[in-house]
């Protein structure tokens, strides 16, 4: 799995530690042929899920030289949107652990967006990538329609391997 963050803004730079909105990217994969042609997962006779994000992501594909074909596509994407606020934790069952614990502390209109791209070779049904990228917000709302994210889960496929970072002080 490739991870790579990204910090946006100057804010980092004004207010030190606590300023600027950071985008965790991470993906899984080889990554799919390049210059091939894709279309968006849909059910027979329905819309393309994901409407808000899709423009985002198929201009970010278009200008990484993919093009959409909407019969005998190469790939089918599985776009997916989600937010939730930071006071909402998430939890598994099995194991019983929090992946998430509930933040009590903070902004009390901060969230966590996140979006996704799945590539599924239409031929086999395997997937041949994924893209996560997962952004903490201080204010109300996750605009996953907001270009950023879908620009930092497909700057390149597929990303970069980063090199592991040293540990790191609080801030």
């Amino acid at each position: 799995m490739r991870k790579l963050v990204i910090t946006l803004g100057l804010g980092a730079l004004m207010t030190g530690c606590a300023g600027a909105p950071k985008i965790e990217v991470s993906s899984s994969g080889a990554g799919p042929a390049k210059a091939a042609t894709f279309r968006f997962a849909a059910a027979a006779g329905e819309a393309p899920v994901g409407p808000l994000i899709q423009p985002q992501i198929e201009t970010r594909l278009v200008a990484l030289g993919y093009r959409r074909a909407e019969a005998d596509a190469r790939y089918v994407i599985e776009t997916a949107a989600t937010a939730r606020p930071l006071t909402v934790g998430a939890y598994v069952k099995s194991p019983d652990a929090w992946l998430d614990k509930p933040r009590l502390r903070g902004p009390k209109k901060a969230g966590l967006c996140q979006v996704s791209v799945r590539f599924i070779d239409a031929r086999s049904g395997a997937e041949a990538y994924r893209v996560s990228v997962l952004q903490q917000r201080t204010k109300a709302g996750c605009a996953v329609q907001d270009p950023q994210l879908a620009d930092a889960a497909l700057s390149e496929i597929p990303l970069p391997v980063s090199p592991p970072k040293p540990g790191r002080s609080g801030g």
